[in-house]
């Protein structure tokens, strides 16, 4: 069965400032430490422009499944093994978030649900399914019209890891348990290689030994292969 598992998202989160965090401080340790008297809001900005975020936060999210499952079998006593499935980022940030979804097993939704309790998620689900001014429900938000558990979509199984949570911080309680896991995550996705040319060739450029496009073009009016010969031998360049 696929659900939906609760999660923030990256926009404006405890999760995205954990990132960006881990970025600052790595632009800190490259300025105080290997490039001393460069300014780490300038190398910030040249990690940015070679970091993937988009692998960088599937990996994270990815890390996020496994620390969600440890978190609600020691709050619930139910062992709910999950595998991570996708996740989903919205192309616009104004009415919703990125979505993580897993695959889980049925019997475990029902044990989930037998500990949470019933009451529970009747009421969540109430909370959650209800229309309201700016909100459209598409579910009925009474639990009995959606029929046995078994025929439950990741949206009303969500219901069930909400009612779990019981108003819970949970982003707090899982952030100690992950922050090994982002920074491993953002090292992983940034080509560091091309940092370190960048920043050098910055500093090349501030002490005047490259310009500051490091490519050097000839002359115009020359013929093509002309041209891309002086081209090659004005920028050290071989022959393949």
């Amino acid at each position: 069965m696929e659900a939906r598992i609760p999660f923030d998202g990256f926009y404006e989160s405890i999760w995205s400032h954990e990132v960006d965090s881990t970025e600052e401080q790595e632009a800190e340790h490259l300025a105080s430490e290997e490039y001393e008297g460069f300014k780490a809001s300038e190398i910030q900005e040249i990690i940015y422009k070679h970091a993937s975020y988009n692998l960088m936060f599937h990996a994270i999210a990815s890390e996020y499944v496994e620390a969600f499952q440890f978190w609600l079998e020691s709050e619930t006593g139910v062992s709910v093994e999950m595998r991570f499935n996708a996740m989903t980022s919205p192309r616009e940030y104004n009415f919703e978030t990125d979505r993580i979804f897993v695959e889980v097993e049925l019997s475990a939704m029902q044990a989930l649900m037998e500990a949470v309790g019933r009451d529970k998620v009747t009421a969540t689900a109430r909370r959650m399914f209800t229309s309201r001014s700016g909100f459209i429900s598409f579910y009925n938000p009474d639990i009995e019209t959606w029929g046995e558990l078994k025929t439950w979509d990741h949206n009303q199984l969500y219901a069930i890891f909400m009612a779990a949570i019981d108003d819970k911080e949970l982003s707090w309680e899982l952030l100690e348990s992950l922050r090994e896991p982002i920074y491993n995550a953002f090292n992983d996705n940034v080509d560091w290689n091309a940092v370190h040319r960048d920043i050098q060739h910055a500093i090349d450029v501030e002490n005047e030994e490259a310009e500051n496009d490091a490519r050097k073009f000839p002359p115009c009016g020359l013929s093509t292969e002309q041209y891309v010969k002086q081209y090659g031998e004005l920028n050290n360049l071989k022959e393949a």
